[in-house]
């Protein structure tokens, strides 16, 4: 999935729910619980604060992806999700979030992205990217809340988030 689309949806969520949110689009290294790493690019909505030196976001919320995209390999399916780069921080979103069947680092919570057709959206790129900012969306009320006390349903884990019904359906692990 190209990063232009993602990058323009979620800048345009960001503006909307707070100033001091940024997007930005990097390459990363995840790994899987046993070790074996797995070459990925992100896109997410961060606070400004939470981004690195070298412009990566440290701490964010929005879509990973195989830098070799497939569809029909779980592996490499485009996902939506929290990261977060350091080990500390995502230990304690972990904790915070509840505990993963499947965790890869550095991602704290992720759903796969459903990827069935739209029923009538001729552009799948827009599509796709609508749903990853809903996602984020859901995902940044249901954190912020959480954070200042009211209860919303958090994210579920290795689940997919299906746009067209703005809920997540039973998926595989990736």
């Amino acid at each position: 999935m190209g990063d232009r689309p993602v990058c323009s949806t979620l800048a345009r969520l960001a503006t909307s729910l707070d100033r001091d949110l940024v997007v930005s689009s990097f390459d990363y290294t995840a790994r899987v619980g046993d070790g074996i790493e797995h070459p990925e690019r992100a896109v997410l909505m961060a606070r400004s604060a939470w981004g690195s030196q070298t412009g990566s976001t440290r701490l964010g919320i929005g879509l990973g992806q195989s830098v070799t995209p497939d569809p029909h390999s779980l592996l490499r399916r485009p996902f939506c999700g929290i990261y977060a780069a350091d080990q500390d921080v995502l230990d304690r979103l972990r904790e915070f979030c509840g505990p993963s069947t499947e965790p890869w680092y550095p991602w704290a919570q992720w759903e796969y992205l459903s990827l069935d057709p739209p029923d009538e959206q001729p552009d799948l790129l827009r599509h796709y990217a609508a749903a990853i900012a809903e996602h984020a969306r859901l995902t940044w009320a249901a954190q912020t809340a959480r954070g200042s006390g009211r209860q919303q349903p958090a994210m579920r884990q290795n689940r997919t988030f299906d746009s067209r019904q703005n809920s997540a359906s039973s998926g595989s692990a990736r």
